[in-house]
């Protein structure tokens, strides 16, 4: 392309840009003018603009160009202008390009440049094909001998690393191949080439470690792309080394990881390879049921569109593209916007896949009939099925039942019955235990359908028996909650069946009757169904269902402006209570609290779903008064139930939570030694004065507990000393970003340089945790217990992380609390608790409760507060 411009500008004495864009119109017009225009100072500008990515393109064009140039004009411009674009990126961008080629192409014979023409075209030609890999490698080598003869040592290194993208070496020989090519960049002085070479060898530490190794070269390699603002290198880079941690269930890392590649593609003009890393983004944000960043990710994918119109040229960005728009189908089925998520499948190729993902979204979307037709478009073949056409012998049966046809349904099941009961793959088993469930739920048999949800149980359990620690973790726990959810659905009739089909155990319900007999307290239970609310009353006087006068959809919007004004730093500690949020707090009370509560002092125990989780039930007010909360009254605390955010119980299969045992002393974590990186990315993580005069506080009335402080607050003296502990108190951070589930940590101690992963305690970190022997976790630091919630999906908070690894109760905050004055209601707690030797749900209640009485009356200081169990 490039080379066509320049011949066409060796005919025109003017160098006319007008003249060269109408012959060749792929030519934008601001390119062609800065190439042949001499104003210095605008073609800096132009540089800069244009970015490294585009530059180093631009330079490989040229230099291609100018080996291929005919006239001696042509070979003229095409040096100037690849001197000049060289130049632009060591001075702008401290990249030192390719001078080796403008020095040796201006000294080159014709047939000099003639020859290595032929030689980077025969390399971009090689396909290492089975039948040739031997040969193919050989003459790699040979390739890469020559080019290093010549004095082009940038494109030996090139040709080397082609070798190992394309070779499939063997993990010691890509090593090797990858260190030489490393060291020969660093020689040349090229630091994208370094950043590739790095790159190979942390492609090669991933699979095989070791993995000290494998953080130093990205640690390096991401420097270096920084540094020399590489965006597809540091795209690329941080893609990578994204997917790593996500394999290893470090979601979080993950996420920032891959928001930081996002953030550098835009800055940085990265192109189309930026869809990459938004593809990776969106595939995973739609697994796990984040509709809300998919929406999100799909926006910057239109960004990215609209700002490179020809990526769908680039092989990567097509691939890309297509995974995307599955996502794409399927936010817009989900968000009621059928005809547009229809219209990108009826652009997708037809396969298999895409009528079983068609069909699915369809079903979701309560319109059978389309999805059959949809189906009857793609037949299943007969004989063993595989996974596809098993998934679509079963939306077929669904939709059948969707439709009340159970006469279809069952003869779908037969046809799958003939083919093969048990295919390998255990989700289609679990996919199908559930449809069947639902069947014998039609049919009126609730035998049936505790047989079929059994059966759904011992699927999950075989797809948990591998221990997973990764990525699955997540995926598991989506499948968890639908099994829960859909074992709520299909309960017995009858209100007590009912009632005890939300449970995830029945020996937890009977703990919530012994607890009500034991405290004459009350229980509330509060489910959010797909069309309605269900309050669950239960106390000595009997059971009660009653369905709220509010809509989910509505509740939801209320409580999150309620939830918004409670959290909103009032400034001053005798700040009196906004007669709005007063007002807003009695309508939610008049709507969820029941009648007969007035008079009565007795204990809380709630649970709740969904929103709710969002809502301290402590700060909503008493009848008849100005404000005073029905914690003046009334002891709450709050009983988790798993369906909505627990993670898979995977990790206590032949580990039992024995209570027996005499539990370790206590564990108290303050004053962690941050690295430096941590610190600067997130500005708000000062030393905590309060939380160290918290931990000194409790450390004086619990002589025997353990303190990591310092260097000592790391992950692994966590790991060696938290198993077991009576308690846990973190007076520490907790950092959280409010849209995202998965970016959320206890910031702990690590050394200089470390792995990014050892300063943050992630929710695969806790889970990795036995604190069957703990009886209470005290998380005193900002949101430390706010789930993520989004329409239709709520995330666990690192509270649920903890109560998943054994923990018997933990002590969360809804919000940001202040470091001051959380002090003063922690140190009263921790009175109430220790000294005292009151439990955790009344030590709580009467520090809030003195702290309101002092005139601290604004919920923002004391409410923020709660407990959290799995059982009373």
């Amino acid at each position: 392309m490039v080379a066509s411009v320049l011949v066409l500008a060796s005919c025109s004495d003017r160098n006319d840009p007008q003249t060269l864009i109408g012959a060749v119109p792929s030519i934008p017009l601001d390119v062609v003018q800065h190439l042949l225009e001499d104003d210095e100072p605008e073609f800096e500008t132009f540089s800069r603009d244009l970015g490294a990515r585009g530059l180093e393109l631009l330079e490989e064009d040229l230099w291609r160009a100018s080996l291929d140039a005919t006239s001696p004009r042509a070979f003229a411009l095409a040096c100037r202008s690849l001197e000049r674009v060289t130049q632009s990126r060591s001075r702008i961008f401290g990249i030192e390009g390719a001078p080796e080629v403008s020095v040796w192409v201006r000294a080159a014979t014709p047939e000099g440049r003639a020859r290595v023409a032929r030689l980077l075209a025969e390399r971009d030609t090689i396909r290492f094909e089975d039948a040739s890999l031997v040969e193919d490698k050989a003459r790699l080598d040979d390739i890469v001998a020559e080019l290093e003869a010549e004095g082009l040592l940038g494109e030996a290194i090139r040709t080397s690393l082609r070798r190992l993208e394309k070779g499939r070496e063997l993990p010691e020989q890509a090593e090797e191949i990858s260190r030489r090519a490393l060291a020969a960049a660093r020689r040349a002085g090229r630091p994208d080439l370094a950043c590739d070479a790095l790159g190979r060898l942390a492609l090669r530490y991933v699979s095989n470690g070791p993995f000290d190794s494998l953080h130093v070269c990205m640690g390096e390699a991401i420097d270096i792309a920084r540094t020399h603002r590489l965006p597809v290198r540091l795209g690329g880079l941080t893609g990578v080394y994204a997917n790593y941690f996500h394999l290893v269930g470090r979601e979080g890392l993950a996420t920032e990881l891959r928001e930081e590649s996002v953030a550098c593609g835009r800055e940085f003009r990265g192109g189309a390879e930026q869809l990459d890393v938004l593809e990776m983004m969106v595939a995973d944000h739609s697994g796990y049921g984040q509709w809300e960043l998919v929406e999100r990710d799909l926006g910057r994918v239109e960004e990215v569109v609209r700002s490179v119109p020809d990526c769908m040229e680039a092989p990567i960005a097509r691939r890309s593209l297509e995974s995307i728009r599955f996502q794409q189908a399927s936010f817009l089925m989900r968000d009621g916007r059928t005809a547009a998520a229809d219209s990108v499948y009826r652009s997708m190729d037809p396969s298999p896949l895409v009528t079983d993902r068609w069909a699915r979204d369809l079903l979701a979307a309560g319109r059978p009939e389309e999805a059959l037709a949809v189906l009857a478009k793609t037949p299943v073949p007969k004989g063993k099925p595989t996974w596809r056409s098993g998934n679509l012998l079963l939306d077929a049966a669904d939709a059948y039942l969707q439709l009340g046809d159970l006469g279809e349904v069952e003869a779908v099941l037969a046809r799958l019955d003939e083919q093969d009961r048990t295919p390998t793959n255990p989700w289609l088993r679990f996919e199908r235990e559930l449809l069947e469930a639902r069947y014998e739920f039609a049919k009126g048999s609730w035998d049936g359908v505790e047989r079929e949800l059994a059966g759904a149980e011992r699927e999950f359990e075989v797809m948990t028996a591998s221990d997973p620690t990764g990525a699955a973790l997540y995926l598991l726990r989506t499948w968890a909650a639908r099994l829960r959810q859909e074992r709520r659905r299909l309960a017995r009739p009858g209100l007590e069946a009912s009632y005890l089909a939300a449970f995830d155990d029945v020996r937890v319900a009977g703990a919530v009757r012994s607890w009500s007999e034991r405290t004459r307290g009350v229980f509330l239970l509060y489910e959010e169904m797909d069309d309605r609310m269900l309050r669950w009353t239960a106390d000595l006087d009997g059971l009660v269902c009653d369905t709220l006068s509010i809509s989910p959809e509505e509740l939801r919007i209320r409580v999150v402006e309620v939830q918004s004004l409670l959290g909103s730093d009032p400034a001053a500690v005798d700040a009196p209570v906004p007669a709005r949020l007063v007002a807003m707090l009695t309508s939610l009370r008049e709507l969820l609290l029941p009648e007969g509560l007035e008079g009565m002092e007795a204990p809380l125990l709630i649970s709740v779903t969904g929103t709710l989780r969002l809502l301290p039930f402590e700060a909503l007010p008493i009848a008849g008064t100005t404000y005073t909360p029905i914690l003046m009254r009334h002891e709450v605390a709050y009983l988790r139930l798993q369906r909505d955010v627990s993670y898979p119980d995977y990790d206590w299969r032949g580990r039992p939570r024995t209570r027996g045992l005499a539990p370790a002393p206590g564990l108290i974590v303050t004053q962690p030694h941050l690295p430096k990186e941590i610190r600067r990315r997130y500005g708000g993580l000062v030393d905590l004065v309060g939380g160290d005069r918290e931990a000194q506080h409790l450390r004086a009335l619990s002589s025997g507990a353990q303190v990591l402080e310092g260097a000592d607050a790391s992950q692994e003296r966590l790991r060696s000393c938290w198993d077991g502990a009576e308690f846990i108190y973190f007076a520490t951070h907790v950092v959280r970003d409010p849209e995202n589930p998965f970016w959320t940590f206890l910031p702990v101690a690590a050394p200089p340089r470390a792995a990014p992963d050892e300063s943050r305690l992630e929710v695969i970190d806790i889970l990795h945790a036995r604190l069957g022997l703990t009886k209470l976790v005290v998380l005193s630091g900002c949101a430390s217990g706010a789930p993520h919630v989004a329409p239709g999906n709520v995330s666990p908070s690192l509270a649920d992380a903890f109560l998943d690894a054994g923990a018997e109760k933990v002590v969360q905050t809804f919000w940001n609390v202040h470091d001051e004055e959380s002090t003063e209601l922690m140190i009263r707690f921790q009175d109430a608790w220790l000294r005292d030797g009151l439990d955790p749900v009344a030590a709580l209640a009467r520090a809030r409760r003195e702290r309101f009485e002092s005139g601290v009356t604004h919920p923002f200081y004391w409410a923020a507060y709660a407990v959290q169990m799995t059982s009373p």
